[in-house]
């Protein structure tokens, strides 16, 4: 079976990848897996009182997905991150949201662990979506740079050229606005006819 190669986007800063690694571990090894193996006995020695195994292992596995998947993505291109990032993104941002409620609600002291944990993972996913962003438009408004977003050279790509044909609207020049489907009520032959 032929391994796949590992190919890296030189636009991807090494640190954002080395993030996804970070991600991985922490979602998967630390929190989920733990969750979806012994719900109860890790949320039992944390403090929390009441555990449903259910929603504790829904959790774990959902977890679970989302580290795998930065472990999978750590060396792919600019959309796959810049869609990761924006899922990072919503995830961090809601479950903060929802641990300022639990923790206003009396939950056990680990949750200020974990909030800790997601404002920091929030804040880089936040900054590396920006960072992203904001290196696309640099790209798309620099006239020197000749590739798409997927990297490939549009030449190369079979794409449309990057500057206009000169000869486009030749056959077109010695027409006026009406040949050319253009014009206004004013311009409309037969109404002059008449």
């Amino acid at each position: 079976m032929a391994q796949a190669v590992e190919v890296y986007d030189d636009d991807i800063p090494a640190s954002l990848r080395g993030w996804f690694v970070v991600d991985f571990v922490f979602s998967t090894l630390v929190l989920g897996l733990p969750l979806l193996v012994l719900p109860e006995l890790v949320l039992s020695r944390l403090g929390w009182v009441a555990v449903d195994p259910l929603a504790s292992r829904l959790v774990g596995a959902a977890l679970i997905a989302l580290g795998w998947q930065s472990w999978r993505s750590r060396k792919s291109g600019r959309a796959v991150y810049r869609a990761l990032l924006g899922l990072k993104v919503i995830w961090c941002s809601l479950a903060i949201v929802g641990s300022i409620a639990a923790i206003g609600a009396g939950a056990p002291q680990p949750t200020w662990a974990l909030l800790s944990a997601l404002l920091v993972f929030d804040g880089v996913w936040i900054h590396h979506a920006v960072r992203l962003r904001r290196s696309q438009v640099d790209r798309d408004t620099d006239p020197d740079t000749d590739t798409h977003d997927d990297g490939m050279d549009p030449r190369l790509a079979g794409g449309r050229p990057t500057e206009p044909d000169p000869d486009e609207d030749a056959a077109t020049e010695d027409l006026g606005p009406v040949d050319r489907g253009g014009g206004g009520p004013g311009n409309d032959p037969r109404a002059m006819a008449g």
